[in-house]
């Protein structure tokens, strides 16, 4: 079993809060040879019944649940955080992810800063210079 002695917050704000979000998605190509079978699959994949499986999964498509009905249902809340909440909340002010050709690259950058800001080893001011010098680069 994972770590399970862990709580969230949200992000430190100024004027407002704010944070951004991604998701996962099923399509529907237009050039499917099986187009109705595939529409049945999308509709399998995002029902209740699915979804409800996925809730406490550690793997890559366990997360919060698409459905407001699992996100905030009994079964999550007996997983940690306590307050898992706070992602669910964010919604209500969360900017979609945009995702230029270069987001893996800043992604990457982002997270490795991130990581030595939360684990002490560089300063925040020092990560933010890195960080734009770093980001910029990806640009050109």
């Amino acid at each position: 079993m994972g770590v399970t002695d862990f709580e969230i917050a949200p992000w430190p704000k100024n004027e407002q809060a704010g944070t951004v979000f991604g998701t996962d998605g099923y399509g529907v190509t237009a050039g499917t040879t099986h187009r109705e079978e595939a529409w049945q699959l999308v509709k399998e994949l995002i029902s209740t019944k699915v979804m409800s499986n996925l809730v406490g999964v550690t793997a890559a498509s366990g997360s919060i649940p698409a459905r407001r009905s699992l996100a905030l249902g009994d079964d999550i809340a007996t997983l940690p955080p306590a307050n898992f909440h706070f992602w669910y909340d964010s919604l209500t002010y969360a900017k979609p992810v945009s995702n230029p050709p270069n987001y893996p690259d800043l992604t990457r950058i982002y997270d490795r800063y991130v990581s030595l800001i939360m684990s002490d080893e560089m300063s925040v001011k020092d990560a933010v210079a890195h960080i734009q010098e770093e980001m910029k680069a990806t640009f050109k």
